[in-house]
């Protein structure tokens, strides 16, 4: 008989914890997971931080946190794989308790992140039984591209430092007035000075100083360039693109980037960022590089290239692409009277259809 009575003792102790965790596991439980940033540059290294607080009497020996995150942020002493994993944490944590784990990760490379979601799983004492719940979440990263090494020594730096120096001299600025000269056949009636007219008898014309807020256009290409395009190309294209708009940005240039490929967050939507000028517009264009999709097929550049669709500016064109149709769009273009820069990213002895010359340009990805 006692048997049966400790028997019968321990079916309703272990039926009354399972009932007590599954009834009051997740009552006052509060899991939050949190990024130390929400904007970051390839190679930054961030926290990521999990806490967990158990307001309440019971003890929680197993609690076991889950979540989903891109392989290209990479927790301090893993490898960059690229493919994305499911992380296990496994808690045990005592009544009106609060732990905080944080782990470094590493931005290993552009693009967006976000953690929705993470599943929590609890267990009574004998482990016998599981009970799960969905915190919602919500963190977010963008990571910036990295800027490539650009040297501003090199010829076609030096070729596009010099378009825009003489494109200054082509579009004078109307708030920077200079002085009044006599009137030349190639003067814009606009420009007329009448009160100076009146008094000398002959056209006097308002002469203004250039402007130094030149308009540069960045027209980054991604589509394909051959039968097997190797997809770090496009990355380091991106990478150039924030190496420029960084100079030009950093002269006081206006800056406006261009592009055929479609932005991750709206799919469907052109990465197109206005011209503008500052650290301000630096950080936009930053922004719509992180977001560049190569998973979806881009618009062909040329369309957009056409030059009634442009605005007059010094064209930095970033194309890896280097067939009859980015051709002729570059030359239609230089024919309008637009400057065009052509830098065409190649990757160790791959054959270019088009040679080098005086505004074309390889650049060596490595």
């Amino acid at each position: 008989m006692p048997e049966l009575i400790i028997i019968a003792a321990v079916f309703a102790l272990v039926w009354l914890q399972a009932w007590l965790y599954g009834r009051f596991c997740f009552k006052n439980l509060d899991m939050k997971l949190s990024l130390s940033a929400q904007v970051a540059t390839e190679g930054d290294r961030i926290t990521i931080a999990e806490a967990l607080e158990n307001a309440k009497m019971l003890p929680l020996p197993w609690i076991d946190v889950k979540f989903q995150i891109s392989g290209n942020l990479v927790f301090e002493g893993e490898h960059h794989t690229g493919a994305d994993s499911s992380r296990s944490e496994l808690f045990s944590i005592g009544p009106y308790k609060r732990i905080t784990r944080t782990h470094r990760i590493l931005c290993a490379r552009r693009g967006y992140y976000n953690i929705k979601s993470m599943s929590v799983t609890g267990q009574d004492l004998l482990m016998s039984r599981k009970y799960i719940k969905q915190y919602s979440c919500g963190e977010s990263l963008i990571v910036y591209p990295a800027a490539a090494h650009c040297d501003p020594f090199t010829p076609a730096y030096r070729r596009i430092t010099g378009a825009v120096r003489a494109r200054r001299f082509i579009n004078p600025d109307p708030f920077e007035f200079r002085g009044i000269r006599e009137y030349r056949p190639e003067d814009p009636l606009k420009n007329i000075n009448h009160r100076a007219t009146a008094k000398t008898g002959g056209l006097m014309v308002n002469v203004f100083e250039p402007t130094t807020a030149q308009h540069v256009t960045l027209w980054l290409n991604t589509e394909q360039y051959g039968a097997y395009s190797i997809p770090m190309v496009y990355e380091r294209s991106i990478s150039l693109a924030a190496a420029l708009a960084e100079q030009l940005t950093g002269e006081g240039l206006t800056v406006e980037l261009r592009t055929g490929a479609k932005n991750i967050l709206a799919p469907g939507r052109l990465i197109s960022v206005p011209g503008g000028a500052g650290r301000e517009h630096l950080l936009r264009i930053l922004e719509a590089l992180a977001l560049v999709d190569l998973t979806q097929p881009p618009e062909p550049i040329a369309e957009l290239m056409r030059p009634e669709r442009v605005a007059d500016s010094v064209h930095i064109l970033i194309s890896a692409c280097d067939d009859e149709d980015v051709e002729n769009a570059a030359a239609e273009l230089i024919s309008s009277g637009q400057d065009v820069v052509w830098i065409l990213p190649r990757y160790g002895e791959t054959r270019m259809r088009v040679e080098e010359n005086e505004s074309r340009f390889y650049w060596a990805v490595v």
